[in-house]
């Protein structure tokens, strides 16, 4: 029986018989069953190589869950492209469809399934990609960590912001020694920041933007806590100069000159 997860419950995928209109073809579940095994699979060589764990007997079940679709369906990437002439235009369309990953579509994994094969439209040929016999992906490495900005890029590849205790930890020291290396590099935020949180970020996202606002709320914040002292200070050497008043004499006269050169 066939099922199918919607909204994180299983439910069965209904299958049409003759004389019904609702459900799937029987064709498509074969179909479906057959690429199931084959996702499965795929997935399982995939963690293996992730974890360094030996990962032959995946790449074996693979193969033999790849053959025996083909057998039975040919290539998983089968196309057929039809063309078809426009009577009042005269233009060609060119349409393709995939039956055999047609039904599948509805599958998060479909593309890795397809990936798999390195197919031939030409022959509509399919053969075995490098995940049958090769290593495709590598464990992760643990990163090289030399100083506190080594520890910042790893934060922020790993949370997406300035985790300084987590860059602390990670160079072995102290909070303020860490933030004594890390030096103009971040900044305390004063508008997400509250009693008790303080909230870190880089230089280039303090030093960005809104500058004028940020240099307003950077010396409110002064006054209660020295440490935004040093935002002050950043933010007031990227201010963008002012612009010079309009002048309308001096437009008017531009006018009459580009004027004279046209006519």
């Amino acid at each position: 029986m066939l099922h199918q997860i919607i909204e994180g419950q299983a439910q069965i995928v209904p299958i049409r018989k003759a004389g019904q209109t609702e459900g799937i073809f029987a064709k498509h579940a074969r179909i479906i069953r057959a690429l199931v095994p084959i996702r499965d699979a795929t997935r399982s060589v995939l963690r293996a190589q992730m974890q360094n764990l030996p990962y032959g007997p995946q790449q074996r079940t693979l193969k033999t869950a790849y053959q025996s679709f083909v057998r039975e369906f040919g290539p998983i990437n089968h196309t057929r492209t039809t063309l078809r002439e426009n009577p009042e235009t005269g233009k060609t369309r060119e349409t393709q469809r995939r039956p055999n990953l047609q039904p599948f579509l509805d599958d998060p994994d479909v593309w890795l399934v397809a990936s798999i094969e390195e197919y031939d439209e030409r022959t509509d040929t399919g053969r075995m990609g490098p995940i049958f016999s090769e290593r495709v992906i590598h464990a992760p490495t643990e990163p090289e960590i030399h100083g506190a900005h080594d520890a910042l890029a790893v934060s922020l590849h790993e949370t997406g912001r300035v985790d300084l205790p987590l860059i602390a930890e990670l160079l072995g020291r102290s909070e303020a020694d860490t933030l004594a290396e890390l030096g103009e590099s971040i900044y305390l935020d004063p508008e997400r920041s509250a009693q008790g949180r303080d909230v870190w970020v880089t230089s280039d996202e303090m030093l960005s933007g809104a500058v004028r606002t940020k240099l307003a709320l950077a010396r409110e914040a002064a006054h209660h806590d020295q440490r935004y002292a040093r935002n002050v200070s950043a933010l007031e050497g990227v201010q963008p100069a002012d612009l010079r008043p309009y002048r309308p004499r001096l437009a008017a006269e531009n006018d009459r000159i580009a004027a004279f050169w046209w006519d």
